[in-house]
Parts: C-alpha cells; sequence; structure tokens
C-alpha cells in the first residue's frame, strides 16, 4: 500500500487525535475498496481504546489544520513516526504507523470517519476505524450525497421495507438472518431456477447433514487453516462442527463405492446451507452472513473431460446473469501460485484448458477475461465472476474452482481403462455464489423492483368500492389457482392510496376491479412502473404471468441445447 504525504498525515492526524482523546495505540493501517473501484477506505487498528462514533465525527469536524513531519524508523524497518501538531493545542503528538514512507513533511487532507467496529487482532481484541481522505468540503458534499443514494438503495432498508428478512441479534446472533414469508418466496424461487438449469446440466442432487466430527475437516486439511472460522463444540468426547463448506460430503458419497472411468463426470448438487465464524466486523446484512447457502455442484472428472465440464458451467452461468439482467460481467482467472500442490504439467494443462474456455466465452458473449497471476489456491486455479450493479459496483457471485488435492486426501480414486486406480480432477462451482448474497445484489440492483416471477406478490388486486369486494377475492383467487401469488386489499381506503402503497411495496402488477370489469369479467392491468392502465380479461392477465414463466423456459432450453451440442462433438 502507497499512501502520498498527505493522505500518509491525514492518517497520522487521526490517529493523534484518537490517542490524545482515548488513549491506547494504534497497530494497524490498511486500506481496502470502498462503494466502487474509486472509492477508497482506509482503516486503523488501535489496541486500548474504544472511541465513539458521534464524537470522533465531531471533534474531526472542528480540529484546526495541523503540519506532520515523517521520519524512518530505522531501528524497527518497516514503519514511519509520524510527528503531528494537533490542532492548537501546542502538543506535537508522535504516532508510530506500520508502513514505509519516505521522509518529509505535509499538510493532512480533510479525514471524515464512517464507521467504527470490534475486530481480533493478533495482539487481542481491538477497535478498528474505517474513514475517507477528501481534497475538499465539496468532495465530501459529493460523496455524502451519493451516501444517501446508496442508502435508498441498501438492501437492508428494502429487505426490511418489503417485509423480506430480519437480524434479531440480540436473541439470535451475528450474521444469522431469518427469512419472512416474502423473503423465503424469493430464496425457492431462487432455488427452483438453478434445480432446473442443475437437471440440463446433468446434475444428481444430494444432501449432506448441517454438522459433522471435526474428523473429516482435519482429513481435508481445513481444521488446520480454518479452525478459527468453524464453529466447533464437544458432544461427550468427540468434537463436532457445523459445516462451514459442502465438499467433503460430496467427495465421500463419490467414495461411497467403487467408481469406473466410464462412469466419469459423477456431477453432484446441494442447496446447503454452511456456517462459518466470520468477525463481527465483516458482517453487512446478506453480502457477508455467518449462515449462507450455497448453489454447491461438484463435478468428479477426468482431465480430458475438465474442459468440457467447464465449458458446461462457465456458459450456464453466463446465460443465467443475462437473464438476471446484469449488463456488464467481469471474468477473473486465477492461476498457479507459489505454494501449489501438483506437478507443473498438471497445472499447465488445466489453465491452457480454462483460457481456451474463456476465449470461446469472450466470443459468444464478448467478456473479457482477465488473469490474476499466482492468485490462485495451492490446491488449483479458479474462475470469479463479478457483476456491476445500476450503481457501478462490481461484486463477486459466482465461481469455479478446480481442485487437485481432495480426492487425493480423501483416497477418491476410479479405476482408469487400463485397470489402474487414478484421482479425479474436483470441480466446485457455485453459480449465484451464495443464496443470500445474490438476493443482496438483486435487490439492490433492481431497486426491490424483482421481475415478477420472482417477486414474492406477483398481483394486488384493488376494489373501487365495497361492492365489489367479492369480485376482487374471486380474481385474487383465480390467480392464486393458476400457480401464482396474489392478494386482494379490502381496507376501507382510497384506490389512489392503495396503488400507491403497492407502488411503494414494488408489486409488478395493481389491479384494479369496479363495476365495468366485474360485469365484463375482466381486469384494468397497472404495470410497476407506469401510469397508464390496460383492461384485459382475467384469462388475458393470467396469460401475461405465464410468458413470464416462458423466459425461464426459454433459458433452461437454451443452456440444454449448448450441453447437447458439447456432448454430440464429444461423441463424434
Amino acid at each position: 500500500m502507497k499512501l502520498s504525504p498527505a493522505e500518509l498525515a491525514s492518517c497520522a492526524q487521526l490517529a493523534a487525535l484518537v490517542l490524545q482523546r482515548w488513549g491506547g495505540s494504534a497497530c494497524r493501517l490498511g486500506m481496502r475498496q470502498g462503494i466502487d473501484e474509486q472509492d477508497r477506505v482506509f482503516y486503523i487498528d488501535f489496541l486500548g481504546c474504544e472511541p465513539a462514533l458521534s464524537e470522533l465525527q465531531e471533534l474531526l469536524k472542528k480540529l484546526k489544520p495541523g503540519k506532520c513531519r515523517f521520519f524512518v524508523d530505522v531501528a524497527h524497518g518497516c514503519r514511519i513516526i509520524c510527528e503531528y501538531l494537533l490542532g492548537d493545542t501546542g502538543y506535537t503528538y508522535q504516532v508510530i504507523l506500520p508502513i514505509t514512507a519516505e521522509p518529509g513533511e505535509a499538510e493532512p487532507k480533510i479525514v471524515r470517519v464512517y464507521n467504527i467496529s470490534a475486530v481480533h487482532l493478533p495482539e487481542g481484541r481491538g477497535t478498528r476505524i474505517y474513514f475517507r481522505i477528501f481534497n475538499s468540503e465539496e468532495e465530501v458534499r459529493l460523496f455524502e450525497q451519493r451516501l444517501k443514494e446508496l442508502e435508498q438503495a441498501d438492501h437492508r432498508f428494502i429487505g426490511q421495507k418489503l417485509d423480506l428478512f430480519s437480524f434479531q441479534e440480540e436473541l439470535i446472533g451475528s450474521g444469522l438472518p431469518l427469512f419472512h414469508p416474502y423473503g423465503t418466496r424469493i430464496r425457492n424461487k431462487l432455488i427452483e431456477l438453478i434445480r432446473k438449469i442443475n437437471r440440463a446440466l446433468g446434475f444428481d442432487e444430494v444432501f449432506t447433514p448441517h454438522l459433522w466430527k471435526v474428523d473429516v475437516v482435519k482429513v481435508s486439511g481445513h481444521y488446520d487453516k480454518y479452525k478459527e472460522n468453524m464453529f466447533i463444540f464437544s458432544v461427550g468426547d468427540e468434537e463436532y462442527t457445523l459445516k462451514p463448506m459442502n465438499c467433503p460430503g460430496h467427495i465421500l458419497i463419490f467414495k461411497s463405492r467403487e467408481r469406473s472411468y466410464e462412469e466419469l463426470p459423477v456431477r453432484y448438487a446441494e442447496f446447503a446451507t454452511v456456517y462459518r465464524n466470520e468477525i463481527p466486523g465483516a458482517l453487512r446484512g446478506l453480502l457477508r452472513v455467518r449462515a449462507l447457502t450455497q448453489d454447491d455442484h461438484h463435478v468428479f472428472a477426468r482431465i480430458d473431460q475438465v474442459e468440457q465440464e467447464v465449458l458446461k458451467l462457465v456458459y450456464a452461468i453466463m446465460k443465467l446473469y443475462q437473464f438476471f439482467g446484469f449488463q456488464e460481467v467481469r471474468i477473473n482467472l486465477s492461476t498457479r501460485p507459489d505454494n501449489f500442490i501438483g506437478s507443473v504439467d498438471l497445472w499447465e494443462q488445466a489453465e491452457t484448458a480454462l483460457k481456451t474456455i474463456l476465449e470461446k466465452i469472450k466470443t459468444m458473449f464478448g467478456v473479457e477475461y482477465y488473469v490474476k497471476e499466482k492468485e490462485g489456491a495451492f490446491y488449483g486455479p479458479k474462475i470469479d465472476f463479478d457483476v456491476k450493479d445500476s450503481l457501478g459496483r462490481w461484486w463477486q457471485l459466482g465461481t469455479i474452482q478446480l481442485d487437485f488435492f481432495q480426492p487425493a486426501n480423501f483416497g477418491a480414486y476410479y479405476t482408469a481403462k487400463a485397470g489402474k486406480k487414478e484421482l479425479p480432477v474436483i470441480i466446485h462451482c457455485a453459480m449465484l455464489g451464495s443464496i443470500e448474497r445474490f438476493m443482496a445484489v438483486l435487490l439492490e440492483t433492481t431497486r426491490g423492483r424483482l421481475p415478477a416471477w420472482l417477486a414474492p406478490v406477483q398481483a394486488a388486486v384493488i376494489p373501487v368500492a365495497s361492492r365489489h369486494a367479492g369480485y376482487a377475492r374471486a380474481v385474487a383467487t383465480a390467480i392464486e389457482e393458476a400457480g401464482y401469488y396474489a392478494l386482494a386489499d379490502l381496507e376501507e381506503r382510497t384506490v389512489n392510496y392503495k396503488v400507491r402503497k403497492y407502488e411503494d411495496l414494488k408489486v409488478p402488477y395493481i389491479l384494479v376491479v369496479g363495476d365495468k370489469e366485474m360485469q365484463q369479467q375482466t381486469v384494468s392491468v397497472r404495470k410497476k412502473g407506469e401510469k397508464k392502465t390496460e383492461e384485459m380479461p382475467l384469462e388475458s392477465f393470467i396469460d401475461l404471468l405465464r410468458q413470464e414463466d416462458k423466459k425461464i423456459v426459454q433459458l433452461v432450453a437454451e443452456i440444454k441445447e449448448f450441453v447437447q451440442q458439447l456432448n454430440n462433438q464429444c461423441n463424434q
């Protein structure tokens, strides 16, 4: 991380202010991406102090400009000593920041703190202060105006407003969402969609328990590397864990009987909730939770089958993202790291296959891919999929990971043509990433205006007067019997009030029924986002909803056709 002298002075100014007011020590300086790629969020970790956010914000606004001098800490190498004259106190405060920089002098810029959270540090429990650095008050004003826009698009705000989910941290705990009936409908529809795609891709669905003995994660190697991220507890003399991933269970299903090369590829899918002990400061609504439901896929394949199997998955993911209206997708290929396992030849063969696939996808979809050198996992290269939302922010969703490591750990072999035991390659894949994260990104991108097939309620039926209540109920019942969700609002309110209410609740279709509609057995349809209404027979409206379903049928058919074409090429 490289900072300009003014940025370094700004960090020193904040640290000096915190230490002067609350004591303690600053032990770590870092930076991460904020709301978009241009937004840099800095953070400083402190030990032994717990600043109050509102008070710190006010102190920063009142702070008078000062100057900061930097000295290289020769004795300890990678540190800089900042001497900062704190406002008009006449006191020069010395702050040691763990970063390399050139000696010099600079004036700090404008600092604004937006969040303070607890953090687990190697030195113990600490406090992390997140802040941004601005060149002018006008920059601050424009940024905070954008923040207000983002608040309106925040999935947590939308989820509460539309009654989709909640977090009850006092009794349930942090990062553990409760999905309400409407939110559960959305989850189930997403799962139903992926289930249809899975059938087109040739996956068999499996089920594994939510907890297992730690022995299985010791065999997989996760116990040593990720123990602090697991929920581990004792049952008698044995240790168990809530499962942090699904792959060990799928490997054991594969291993449960002898496998022949003729059976491969073997494809398993599971919609399973896994549990990860994320630190409180990292949790953020549905985007980062402790209980996440993955649309998890595992393919057990021979090395010569990897290219075809991965191509099917990448194609399906790209079609899926197009279906949801994501206009920009970024594909990242992470290659062999320094600590890789397996042979160089195997890695190069796999990476060449993945690059060939992504070149084909580039031709099909016009999407570039980016190579991240040495950023693959130690057990295999991977492909990540990022989507850009309507606010210009990038989100990682789907992933495809090759794995040369786990089959050997579990002794999961197949019998090759020559009769010799060989290890398959495992292809890990999640198309949505997690149901929770995908829902969050979709809600923020659409501002809650979901497509009609995915919305928790397709239609709200509003009677003009009380004498039309019976017909309104009949209309809602007919829609429900056709397989959709509808409600009849019989509350004693004006039609305009109810129309505004359901527009605000993002219901795709608002149906108004009065004397004319009741007499002619029609409905006046108002589509979301439109002012005009269209009168049509009730059956025509139900056909309109069926057209939405046909889009799903078309998506699955296109994926199935692509799979069949690949299979035919392979069999020629």
